[in-house]
């Protein structure tokens, strides 16, 4: 490129390597549509510029290339691509090859263009990025130049080229000086020294200790509660974000809050009733229902009873539940605004900046007209039948002590809790 800046160049890469500038300045892009380094620009004027790689990549994948060649006008056979826009326009691009100290290399065989990166290389087999040596020549196809391109300010782009210049150069002498060797050896010395290992021999023996485990199921407990406090005074149906796939409601299908049991459904139902059995199941033993049930009206107790968007989580999206969040019990002390006790797991995503939870209450299972398990365990139906059986569907368990998803018989009523893509 015309002009080229060397004093930054030649400082890059006496610090930092041959691949400084390429790897700092194109990254920065002081190139493109900069008359002081685009030759496009600095010879055929302002509305003119070298391609970027985004244009080259536009180019070859909205394009029709078929590999031909033309005849000059002294004769001369040239090889290359013509390229065929969707509009019926074609341009030529002759595989001109380059020139590398003083030599000219690829003629006839390969095309090598200027972008703003390491170049654009094709031959008859092949059309992709290349691998230019800064110093390398290759040929310029130019581009109109948009608004937004001449509206650069090149000099504040220079002066930062020139911040970055100087910010490396002053870490290098720091990493060169004797006060930075001498730092350096303090901290090995200390990493090596007695101390040292004594103080984590006593760390990894504090975070192995009951103590510590005891400390750390306190503030969890201390956190869920805290948040149980929060979620019991919500009456209204929210999406909450826990970082996963889908979002989970607040509240179960029939819930006035987050720590109401809801309504119970068999499998498949979207109506709650006087009693769950065999008989009277819409899906037990019927092969016709088969099929995952999520956001089907007919099927879907969430999208039944809720409308919009909500439905029945899947066994996988359950899983991910499961696998991806924090579960900590809520003991038997609590109670709802009735004055009921309510146990159930507050669940929690740890990930950095997402301090989102849900309330599942174990709100038991109903078989015949009876309640089962209500309190001490939870049962809630995804949207996923038991495959090559017609008995069972995929469900959330959970007790105080664990967590799964299983398969259980589709005429019982359970929890349905829906979630939201």
């Amino acid at each position: 490129t015309p002009n080229a800046d060397k004093d930054i160049q030649d400082s890059l890469e006496d610090m930092w390597g041959d691949e400084a500038y390429d790897v700092i300045i194109k990254s920065i892009d002081i190139i493109t549509a900069n008359p002081d380094f685009d030759a496009a620009t600095a010879i055929w004027g302002s509305a003119w510029r070298i391609p970027t790689r985004t244009d080259f990549k536009e180019l070859r994948e909205e394009c029709e290339w078929v590999w031909t060649s033309y005849t000059t006008v002294d004769g001369e056979n040239v090889p290359g691509y013509k390229v065929i826009g969707s509009n019926g326009n074609t341009i030529f691009l002759p595989a001109a090859g380059y020139r590398s100290e003083g030599t000219r290399e690829d003629v006839n065989i390969k095309g090598y263009y200027i972008d703003n990166k390491t170049g654009f290389v094709f031959e008859q087999s092949h059309r992709g990025n290349g691998e230019l040596e800064y110093n390398d020549q290759a040929s310029i196809r130019p581009v109109v130049s948009s608004t937004e391109w001449k509206s650069i300010d090149w000099k504040n782009r220079k002066k930062l080229v020139n911040h970055v210049v100087d910010s490396i150069a002053a870490y290098q002498a720091y990493v060169n000086s004797q006060a930075y060797k001498d730092s350096v050896a303090a901290y090995e010395a200390y990493v090596n020294s007695q101390a040292y290992k004594d103080s984590v021999a006593a760390y990894e023996a504090y975070v192995n200790s009951q103590a510590y485990k005891d400390s750390v199921a306190a503030y969890r407990q201390a956190y869920a509660d805290s948040v149980f406090n929060v979620l019991a005074l919500q009456t209204s149906i929210k999406a909450v974000d826990l970082g996963l796939s889908v979002k989970w409601a607040n509240m179960n299908v029939g819930a006035n809050s987050p720590v109401d049991y809801g309504d119970y459904f068999a499998w498949g139902e979207t109506k709650p009733k006087a009693e769950y059995t065999e008989e009277n199941s819409l899906t037990y033993e019927k092969e016709e229902f088969n099929f995952d049930i999520a956001g089907n009206v007919k099927y879907d107790a969430a999208r039944a009873n809720w409308g919009g968007k909500w439905k029945m989580p899947t066994s996988a999206q359950m899983q991910e539940l499961v696998d991806n969040c924090t579960w900590t019990w809520i003991p038997s002390s609590k109670l709802d605004a009735a004055g009921n006790t309510i146990k159930g797991y507050v669940v929690s995503n740890c990930a950095a900046g997402n301090t989102n939870s849900i309330f599942l209450p174990a709100a038991g299972y109903r078989s015949g007209s009876d309640l089962e398990g209500a309190g001490s365990d939870g049962f809630y139906w995804s949207s996923t039948p038991r495959g090559g059986n017609s008995e069972g569907a995929y469900g959330l368990y959970f007790g105080s002590g664990c967590q799964l998803v299983s398969y259980y018989y589709r005429y019982r009523g359970r929890s349905v809790r829906p979630v939201l893509e």
